[in-house]
This record gives C-alpha cells, sequence and structure tokens, in this order.
C-alpha cells in the first residue's frame, strides 16, 4: 500500500505530489527525538504517539516516519469520504487507520469495494477514530520492511485475501 501524496522517511521527503486536497490527512508514526539541549525539565515528557493530523497541524520537524493521502474516509469518529466520484467508485480499497485505544489497523481488499462504504464500515463496525484511503490499485501489496518482494503478501499476479486486517500497536 502506498501513499497518494507524500511520504516521509528517516525525517526527509522521498515522495512529495503534494497533493493539495482539502480532504487530505497525514499519518504521522514515528516520532523524532527531541534534542537533549536546554533545560532539563523535571516533568516526564508524554511520548508522541502514531496519530492522524491535517495537513495545516503537521509539523515535518516533528515525524521521522510520516505519510500524507486522501481522502479522510473517517474523521473524529464520524465516516467521511462523502464526495459523488472518487468516493462513489468500487475498486480495490488499502486503507490505514487508528482505533479508539490507540491500535493502528492495515486494511486491504481484493473485492472492489465502494470507498464511502468502506469509511461508514470503518466507522462504525470497526471503531475507528480515523482513516485515510492509501492507494489499492492492482500493484497494492503488504510488506514488512525488508521483507523480498516475492514473500509480501499480493503483488504482480498475486492477490491478495478477500479482505486483509492487521492490528498493531
Amino acid at each position: 500500500m502506498r501513499p497518494t501524496c507524500e511520504l516521509v522517511a528517516d525525517g526527509k521527503r522521498v515522495k512529495g505530489a503534494g497533493c493539495q486536497r482539502q480532504d487530505a490527512l497525514y499519518f504521522a508514526s514515528v516520532a523524532r527525538e527531541e534534542p537533549a539541549a536546554g533545560p532539563v525539565s523535571r516533568e516526564p515528557r508524554q511520548p508522541r504517539v502514531p496519530r492522524f493530523l491535517a495537513p495545516a497541524d503537521f509539523r515535518p520537524e516533528e515525524w521521522n516516519e510520516a505519510m500524507k493521502s486522501f481522502p479522510a474516509l473517517v474523521r473524529a469518529g464520524a465516516a467521511g469520504c462523502a464526495g459523488p466520484h472518487y468516493c462513489a467508485e468500487s475498486s480495490r480499497t488499502a486503507a490505514v487507520a487508528q482505533l479508539k485505544d490507540g491500535k493502528v489497523l492495515l486494511f486491504a481488499s481484493q473485492w472492489p469495494a465502494v470507498r464511502r462504504e468502506v469509511a461508514r464500515w470503518l466507522a462504525e463496525q470497526v471503531g475507528a477514530v480515523d482513516a485515510l484511503n492509501l492507494d489499492g490499485g492492482p500493484e497494492a501489496t503488504l510488506a514488512l520492511k525488508d521483507e523480498a518482494a516475492e514473500d509480501s503478501i499480493g503483488g504482480l499476479g498475486v492477490g491478495l485475501p478477500i479482505v486483509l486486517i492487521v492490528t498493531a500497536r
């Protein structure tokens, strides 16, 4: 699966279609460590956990790993993707979502699905707080970091299971 707009890896922008869509979101997953310079605070720092951010709220200097994509399928617990065109199309769909308990969910379907209906299902049945559509076209695949392409799930000539959901903390 891949974002449709932008990717930040190791703190550097590596892909930047830079879409300006109003319904795009960032999923920031790995926070940068704060430098040790300056006065030492006695208060414990709250760790930055993976989260979804509107483009206006995204600060690239705070994150080592992030991606921007569209449309927002779920935002603040409510189903989104209500538009008449892209959201009404039926196609292979992939998404990343965050559940109420903070777990991150990766979703991919081999089966064509209407994005608007996937948004409603993620919000109402799965309990997603935020969810972001990823490119789920015919070349979509799921792989672990450093995994050989032939060992990935789905890919060229190899279909995904009907629906695949992976959750992680």
